[in-house]
């Protein structure tokens, strides 16, 4: 469970970074200065250019799949390699997020008005 839980932090830490180097190359697309809180970038790499930028989001996109695939491998090992398993997981998982969507709307009073009958 720990290797589990770490996984999932860097995971999302891989895309919190790639998050603030898509703002960086954003803000220099409009000719604007990268901020100083911007991450670090590779040794060797320009803070100036967009590019750099550009090539660490892909390296983060790279590793978030890499992290992904190790978190899929697990799962698969803890289920007993059985396809149907996971596969009820995923559509429960998939049902309740769209339970949660459907009550989101009317619980803050906007959108969706609610059935009748």
């Amino acid at each position: 469970m720990e290797f589990q839980a770490q996984l999932f932090a860097d995971l999302s830490h891989i895309h919190g970074y790639r998050w603030m180097c898509r703002g960086a190359a954003k803000r220099l697309r409009q000719g604007k200065p990268v901020p100083d809180e911007a991450p670090e970038l590779a040794p060797g790499m320009d803070r100036s250019d967009v590019a750099a930028w550009e090539q660490t989001m892909l390296v983060c996109d790279q590793v978030g799949r890499h992290l992904r695939a190790v978190g899929a491998g697990l799962a698969w090992r803890v289920f007993n390699y059985d396809h149907s398993e996971i596969l009820a997981l995923i559509q429960r998982t998939v049902r309740s997020a769209r339970a949660e969507h459907r009550r989101w709307p009317n619980a803050m009073g906007i959108g969706a008005k609610p059935r009748q009958g």
